[in-house]
């Protein structure tokens, strides 16, 4: 399924063409495979290796992969060494983001500039209609009584905030995509929104100074997956201690 002899454009319009590269489900293959491997090694250790022979191999093959692991993070610590660190960009700035350290002094900078890669792939189709759309969302613009404001973000975990100075009351058309799940509040309190012609989040606002902040807040579905994800670990748990005690009987 990760080459090119699948046929792939059989899946347009299905959900399956959300998957953008196909290298994605190399995961499960590893996974299946380090099933395979678990099971082919206990098979062998089982019915050609016992005693201390058995615990030998066994070391010497945890001991070869942990090796095989830290080698291929050299690679990327090797890489590390001669990387600059990330410079500061102004916001209103479309310079695609450079392979440069982060470190905790400069972690911010990276949101000021444009995303290589998948910045264009969730957004909808109208905020895309036109190049002036697409840029004014990458350059932070809004649109506030007919005028152009270039805005600074201020970037927090699932939120972005904005300052909004206005001379009277007035609908601010901001650069942030209106998502599903997508919650706003003008100074602390919880606001009303619809969408733009660009597909963002147009605000209401008084006259004055305004904080805006637009967030995201998941779906009963996502905490819902969670708690099934701990209790089937807690259920394989406790599968494996019981078959262990009644395999040790």
């Amino acid at each position: 399924m990760t080459t090119r002899y699948f046929p792939w454009k059989l899946t347009a319009g299905t959900p399956f063409e959300m998957v953008q590269l196909t290298a994605r489900y190399l995961s499960y293959a590893s996974l299946f495979l380090t099933i395979l491997f678990a099971l082919g090694s206990s098979s062998v250790l089982e019915e050609h290796v016992t005693g201390r022979k058995k615990l030998a191999l066994s070391c010497s093959l945890a001991v070869f992969m942990a090796l095989f692991s830290l080698s291929s993070l050299s690679v990327y610590r090797d890489t590390l060494k001669h990387v600059q660190d990330m410079p500061k960009t102004s916001a209103n700035s479309t310079q695609p983001a450079p392979f440069k350290r982060l470190r905790d002094y400069n972690y911010y900078n990276q949101f000021n500039y444009k995303i290589l890669f998948g910045a264009f792939d969730y957004m909808p189709k109208s905020s895309l209609t036109s190049v002036q759309k697409r840029n004014s969302l990458l350059m932070h613009q809004a649109y506030l009584n007919g005028k152009t404001l270039t805005l600074s973000p201020l970037i927090k975990a699932n939120q972005i905030s904005y300052q909004v100075k206005s001379e009277k009351a007035a609908d601010v058309d901001l650069p942030v995509i209106a998502y599903k799940h997508t919650t706003v509040s003008v100074n602390g309190q919880k606001h009303a929104f619809r969408r733009g012609n660009r597909g963002t989040v147009v605000v209401g606002l008084k006259r004055g100074q305004s904080t805006v902040t637009v967030g995201y807040k998941a779906s009963p579905v996502f905490y819902l997956s969670i708690v099934i994800s701990i209790l089937s670990w807690l259920a394989l748990l406790i599968y494996l201690v019981k078959f262990k005690a009644k395999y040790a009987q």
